[in-house]
């Protein structure tokens, strides 16, 4: 009766080991590693969290105000309180302001910017802030790349280091703006700050844009008539275009002559606007919206 009993037991916990296998092996095909895109809303401004497959945290921009941790606080995990790469696209608060509130919530690595500045009181806070927290601080010019964990990286293509010779001539902060796509696997996201139409036409001369496969577009500088044109979109053609954009801004963005341009060239598109967080997902097998 007692080795019946232990045979039993041993039966079970094959059975167990056995079903403890099958779970994990399912589990294992079900979560797949994937890649998170969230463009925050952070109302007028820009601010986007990544968060890479192999765990990697990436901020492009944070908006004016401290609605960025938000975000953050919503999409990034709990226990990790470190960003390990963080972007201000140029000096305009609607771009750098949120970094007033992230640095010394969250441990940040390093930061990539432009080298110009703003002469304003919060611009000037947040130099100190960067300096204080021993924040690594790197400027990155056209075709500089960046590898973001094993699975993605960054390519530049604005600003070149000419227009940069040139900034005590460049009255506009726009002709500065970062312009750069996030690329893994067969899915691109191009982000292009407060690019002028100036930049994009210039940037759609070169052959590394004009013949990329773009399927995600952050339509620039808010949608502001200064921004997207016509023949930009008809280059890239993407699958995606998002406006980051504050509901009833007093700047009336996105501009009509942009939402024009998108509707009749059959552009989808989504504002944060309308929509809040707009959030995809990137894996083996593309790109979602979630």
């Amino acid at each position: 009766m007692f080795n019946n009993f232990v045979s039993k037991i041993n039966i079970l916990r094959v059975l167990v080991f056995s079903l403890l296998i099958l779970l994990i092996t399912s589990l294992s095909s079900t979560f797949k590693p994937t890649t998170q895109v969230v463009f925050c809303d952070v109302g007028q401004g820009d601010g986007i969290y990544i968060r890479t497959e192999d765990g990697i945290d990436v901020l492009i921009d944070a908006g004016t105000g401290s609605q960025i941790l938000q975000c953050l606080g919503k999409y990034m995990p709990f226990y990790d309180r470190e960003i390990e790469l963080t972007f201000i696209s140029h000096p305009q608060k609607d771009h750098f302001g949120g970094y007033l509130y992230v640095i010394g919530r969250y441990k940040i690595n390093t930061l990539v910017t432009i080298p110009v500045e703003n002469q304003t009181s919060s611009y000037k806070q947040l130099a100190k802030k960067i300096s204080h927290n021993n924040i690594s601080l790197e400027y990155l010019f056209s075709d500089d790349t960046i590898d973001v964990g094993k699975s993605s990286h960054i390519t530049f293509f604005w600003p070149t280091h000419e227009i940069i010779e040139r900034k005590s001539r460049v009255k506009n902060l726009n002709d500065f703006s970062q312009v750069f796509l996030f690329s893994q696997g067969d899915v691109d996201i191009l982000f292009t700050g407060d690019a002028s139409p100036d930049v994009l036409h210039e940037l759609i001369k070169g052959e590394d844009l004009s013949s990329a496969h773009i399927e995600i577009l952050k339509i620039p500088h808010h949608g502001s008539k200064n921004g997207l044109t016509n023949e930009f979109l008809q280059v890239i053609q993407p699958q995606l275009s998002v406006i980051s954009v504050g509901s009833n801004n007093q700047y009336g963005h996105p501009s009509k002559e942009v939402i024009r341009i998108l509707e009749q060239a059959g552009s989808p598109f989504v504002s944060t606007a309308m929509e809040g967080d707009i959030i995809l997902s990137i894996d083996d097998q593309g790109w979602k919206r979630k």
